[in-house]
């Protein structure tokens, strides 16, 4: 199934998502402690994201020790690949998917995530048609020594 925007988690979904992917499974209260100033959000205000999170299928609920924990049901790289994919195609109107390669910094992937990832969007390609070439195209491994620094920054921290 393709992604559209409206099953994209939004923003301040997306900060819980991560949290809960380092974290495996927390209580909603931990998750307020974590995030909850960060949104601005109220302890009940949290409490009906989640909610709404469980109904459309980002996050499972479970009860322990009677205290409902939350866990991410969606996994990050489907996800980050679904988000990658809606981009390429609904903002940036690209025929092929981005390579993997472009997020080689990323704090959030590992490489072997990243590797899952690049694999994801190469099938993408070949289930949308695209030869070989493109799906090989897209792939490069991932570059050693790279920092974490934006585009256009110096080695200084300043703007090149």
């Amino acid at each position: 199934m393709g992604a559209t925007a409206g099953n994209q988690p939004t923003k301040p979904e997306l900060a819980i998502l991560k949290l809960l992917w380092r974290k495996r499974a927390l209580s909603a209260r931990a998750i307020s402690d974590e995030v909850g100033d960060a949104l601005g959000w109220s302890y009940s205000t949290l409490r009906t994201v989640l909610e709404r999170m469980s109904e459309k299928g980002l996050l499972e609920k479970s009860r322990e020790d009677g205290v409902n924990v939350y866990a991410a049901r969606v996994g990050k790289v489907a996800l980050l690949g679904r988000m990658i994919l809606d981009f390429s195609d609904r903002v940036l109107e690209l025929d092929a998917a981005p390579s993997a390669v472009m997020f080689a910094d990323s704090k959030l992937l590992s490489d072997d995530e990243l590797e899952e990832l690049d694999a994801l969007l190469k099938a993408e390609l070949k289930a949308g048609g695209q030869d070989d070439d493109a799906a090989a195209a897209i792939s490069a491994p991932r570059p050693t020594g790279t920092s974490n620094k934006p585009i256009g920054t110096s080695k200084k921290g300043g703007r090149s």
